[in-house]
C-alpha cells in the first residue's frame, strides 16, 4: 500500500475515534482512553527495557489512576447535574473514585518498596521509570476526564488545536526551509532536526486562527472550566498561545527521549505514524497545563 495511503487512512481512523469517543458519552470515552492509557505506558516501559513484572506494575497502577479521575469526575458530573439533592450515584461515584485512588497509592507504595528486595544494579533507574510513566503519561491521561467533565468542546478543542498547530508548523517550516536561501533556523537540530523557529510562528498563526473559529462557532466560552461568558480577544490568544507552546515542547520532549533511547518511533502501533505516544505526546504536556491554566482564568473571572 502507498505510504501517503497507508498515513492518511490510519490517520482519519485515530482521528474518527478520538472525536466520537468525546462526542459519544463518557463511558465510550473512558474505554477508549483506558485502552489508549494502558497502550502508552506499555509503549513506555518497553522502550525503558522494564521487565515484565514491571510493566504489568505499571500498566494496572495507571488503569487505577485513569479510574479514579473518571469515577471522580461522574460524580461531579452528577452533582453539576442534580444540584441540591441527596448524594444519589455522586456518592457512589465518589466513593469508588477515592477507593481506586487508595489502592493506586498502596500499589505504588508496593512496587517501590519491592525495588529493596530485588537485586538489580539500577534501582533508581527503575523507580523513575515507574514514577515517570504514572506522571507524564497515566496522570495527563486521568486529567482528560475533568477536561471533558468542563464541556466535550473543551476537550475536543485541545485536540484540534494541537491538530492544526503541527499542521501549521509542518506547512510554514517545509515552505520557509524550500524558499530561504540558508534554509529556515532550526530550533532544536540536535532532537528534531526538522522543527524551525518558523514553522512554531506558523504553529501560533494556524492556532490563533482556529482559536478564532472557536469564538465564531460559540465554542471558547467552554474551553474553561466554568463557561466564560462574554468570551474576550484574550481567551482566545491565551487557549492558542498556551496550546501551540505546550503541545510544541510535549513533541520535542518525546522527541529527546526517543533520540537518548536510539530509537525513530515509540512504536508501531499506527501504521506510518508511530507508537501511541508518537500520537499522543503532545497532549501529555497540554493537557495538564491547560487545566490548571483554565481553573486559574474561570476562578478570577468570579471575583
Amino acid at each position: 500500500m502507498n505510504e501517503f495511503i497507508k498515513r492518511t487512512l490510519s490517520a482519519t481512523v485515530y482521528a474518527a475515534v478520538v472525536v466520537s469517543s468525546i462526542l459519544v458519552n463518557r463511558y465510550y470515552f473512558g474505554a477508549v482512553f483506558l485502552i489508549v492509557t494502558l497502550l502508552a505506558v506499555r509503549e513506555y516501559m518497553h522502550l525503558m527495557s522494564a521487565q515484565r513484572r514491571q510493566t504489568v506494575g505499571a500498566m494496572v497502577a495507571a488503569a487505577l489512576l485513569f479510574a479514579t479521575g473518571f469515577f471522580l469526575s461522574l460524580a461531579s458530573a452528577e452533582v453539576n447535574a442534580h444540584p441540591g439533592s441527596d448524594e444519589g450515584l455522586a456518592g457512589v461515584y465518589g466513593v469508588i473514585g477515592g477507593v481506586l485512588f487508595l489502592v493506586w497509592l498502596v500499589l505504588m507504595v508496593v512496587l517501590l518498596v519491592s525495588e529493596v528486595f530485588r537485586h538489580t544494579d539500577k534501582p533508581i533507574h527503575d523507580w523513575g521509570t515507574l514514577l515517570q510513566s504514572q506522571w507524564m503519561i497515566a496522570f495527563p491521561f486521568m486529567l482528560t476526564n475533568f477536561l471533558l467533565l468542563f464541556s466535550p468542546y473543551c476537550l475536543l478543542m485541545v485536540f484540534i488545536a494541537i491538530w492544526v498547530n503541527d499542521t501549521g508548523a509542518y506547512i510554514v517550516g517545509c515552505t520557509t526551509a524550500k524558499l530561504m536561501p540558508n534554509g529556515n533556523h532550526k530550533m532544536a537540530p540536535h532532537i528534531s532536526p526538522a522543527k524551525s523557529w518558523e514553522g512554531l510562528a506558523g504553529g501560533y498563526v494556524f492556532t490563533l486562527l482556529c482559536a478564532a473559529v472557536f469564538v465564531w462557532v460559540g465554542w471558547m466560552g467552554r474551553a474553561y472550566a466554568d463557561y466564560v461568558e462574554p468570551v474576550m480577544w484574550w481567551h482566545a490568544v491565551l487557549f492558542a498561545v498556551v496550546v501551540s507552546t505546550t503541545a510544541t515542547l510535549g513533541d520535542l520532549m518525546e522527541s529527546l527521549m526517543k533520540r537518548s533511547l536510539g530509537v525513530k518511533d515509540s512504536g508501531c502501533f499506527m501504521p506510518g505514524h508511530g507508537g501511541v505516544l508518537d500520537r499522543f505526546d503532545s497532549l501529555l504536556l497540554t493537557v495538564p497545563v491547560w487545566f490548571i491554566v483554565s481553573l486559574i482564568v474561570s476562578l478570577l473571572s468570579e471575583l
